[in-house]
């Protein structure tokens, strides 16, 4: 079916978006949920461990997203986001509420940030740089997608998520070859 919403923007598209997008199957979903449900016991394996034990640990975290003692690269690095992932596969191996709920908090927060944050090389900008683009929206895409039909990915956190991952192709698409 096609999409309900159309050039017009505001609170009434985007939940009518949303609306659409959370009974989506195809195209196919990034984190496939329905095959990680098919797993036999697949919170026990030590791989999923870790997993959910990186996960619970985020649940309580809190993030200096501007903390230059993390070094000229390894600031650039955190912000590429791939930290927050155990939040998404947690959530695929045990459909548990909280981990959507700690992702959207920490993004929030980053999103939130995001523009105080300044890093060590002058002529390169933390948040819009190739690289830290490209690597982010992998990220958010897949929580997007992952948490698409849960109540704690509010309104309001979705309209970011799109902001930051339709703002991030744009960028990269508007690129010289």
């Amino acid at each position: 079916r096609p999409c309900p919403v159309g050039p017009a923007a505001g609170p009434a598209a985007l939940a009518a978006w949303g609306d659409y997008f959370s009974m989506r199957e195809r195209p196919a979903p990034i984190v496939n949920l329905a095959g990680y449900a098919r797993l036999p016991d697949p919170v026990s394996t030590p791989k999923a461990q870790a997993i959910l034990k990186a996960a619970t640990d985020l649940h309580s975290a809190e993030v200096d997203y501007a903390d230059i003692g993390k070094g000229e690269s390894g600031l650039y690095g955190f912000h590429y986001m791939h930290w927050l992932t155990p939040l998404v596969q947690a959530y695929a191996l045990t459909g548990d509420e909280r981990h959507v709920q700690a992702f959207t908090r920490l993004f929030n927060q980053w999103y939130d940030t995001r523009d105080q944050v300044k890093g060590l090389i002058e002529t390169l900008d933390v948040i819009w740089y190739t690289l830290g683009l490209a690597a982010r929206i992998q990220v958010y895409s897949s929580a997007y997608h992952t948490f698409r039909r849960s109540p704690h990915l509010d309104a309001a956190t979705q309209a970011r998520l799109l902001k930051s991952i339709l703002g991030a192709g744009r960028w990269l698409a508007e690129l010289p070859d």
